[in-house]
């Protein structure tokens, strides 16, 4: 039995009073609370306020506010299903740049002698000051766009959260990043140097 107009807005209303206010969770609820709730109906003769509160008893679970502590901030807390999906976002992004910065930095090492490619090492301050420049000028459009925006996603939201990290920064390396470290005698400090660079410029991007 498909459900009707006010039935649907029923069950978007109790979502956002379960704090499920990004847009992209909240459809993909929606749909699958709706079409449990129809599929209830189908084989008992209940009417649609008892199969509803049937069904999101069995979200209940899911809509229970939570928090990742350290991985998204202490004070970043709300429903158990929002946060999975930006937390499960946040740690493939981890994943991969620790992946890739392994990577690059092994290759950097093991295809330049650092101390004499003096003019790689200036290619690599330039380059890294230009993306923080382009991302830092595309965080404030982006910013600006989502501020005039009806829409509010996780991902949205996400950005908002890293704005701070996102120009704050880059307004550091732009302003004092130097190479320096990169010609340091010491290969501890030449290795934690090249892994800062590749690990954060691979974030921004």
């Amino acid at each position: 039995m498909q459900l009707t107009s006010q039935q649907i807005a029923t069950i978007n209303e109790t979502l956002v009073l379960n704090g499920i206010f990004y847009d992209d969770i909240k459809l993909e609820l929606l749909d699958h609370i709706a079409s449990e709730i129809e599929a209830l109906q189908e084989v008992n003769s209940l009417y649609f306020d008892e199969n509803f509160k049937t069904i999101f008893k069995k979200w209940k679970k899911d809509l229970r506010p939570m928090t990742y502590g350290l991985l998204l901030g202490n004070h970043f807390s709300g429903p158990k299903i929002a946060m999975d999906k930006i937390a499960d976002a946040t740690k493939s992004e981890i994943k991969w740049v620790a992946i890739l910065t392994f990577f690059i930095t092994l290759s950097i090492l093991f295809c330049y002698d650092l101390s004499k490619n003096v003019d790689f090492i200036r290619w690599i301050e330039m380059t890294i000051k230009s993306i923080c420049f382009t991302v830092g000028a595309l965080s404030i459009v982006g910013r600006i766009i989502l501020l005039n925006s009806k829409i509010k996603t996780s991902y949205a939201v996400l950005f908002s959260k890293r704005l701070f990290f996102t120009l704050f920064y880059p307004l550091n390396l732009i302003i004092g990043y130097s190479s320096e470290g990169f010609l340091h005698k010491d290969l501890g400090v030449k290795i934690v140097m090249i892994v800062f660079a590749v690990s954060f410029t691979l974030f921004l991007l």
